[in-house]
């Protein structure tokens, strides 16, 4: 808020410290909870969205960055399970191995808010990036060829 006095923070999922924050921040008009959210309310989320955070301490395959990415949100995320795998700093946006997520992304934060040329450049990345390697029919292509080679490689 500091930085720009228009900015909204979005909460949506759930998670074991829900309650405690929404009571901290009971009385903030621009923090929003939603909770869990799916199907076309997700989609008006995302879409209204400029920046997607992703403070997790602990992931498998978090499907919520790809969805993010897709629709071309900057990421700044915690480098955990397979986030660590695929995400490129600096082009996907920011990520980090500590818990202390706050400290070490505020300046990343503040920069992709300040700079929409920046947020723009890891936008249209994100969206080429998901799209050439997570969309349904790539994933389903990348399973077939990978089982038809085990099979083959297996034959008798």
């Amino acid at each position: 808020k500091k930085i720009n006095s228009n900015l909204i923070l979005t909460i949506a999922g759930k998670g074991p410290e829900l309650t405690n924050v929404k009571e901290k921040y009971k009385y903030e008009e621009d923090i929003k909870f939603k909770g869990y959210v799916e199907g076309k309310e997700k989609v008006k989320l995302l879409e209204e969205a400029d920046i997607y955070l992703f403070p997790s301490e602990y992931e498998g395959m978090p499907i919520s960055i790809l969805e993010a990415m897709y629709f071309g949100l900057p990421v700044i995320t915690t480098r955990v399970g397979a986030i660590k795998d695929f995400f490129i700093d600096h082009k996907m946006g920011y990520s980090c191995y500590t818990n202390n997520f706050v400290d070490i992304q505020y300046n990343n934060l503040s920069s992709l808010i300040l700079d929409t040329n920046l947020r723009k450049k890891m936008s249209d990345f994100n969206k080429n990036f998901a799209k050439d390697n997570y969309s349904a029919s790539k994933v389903i292509s990348k399973l077939d060829s990978t089982y038809t080679r085990i099979v083959n490689e297996n034959k008798v």
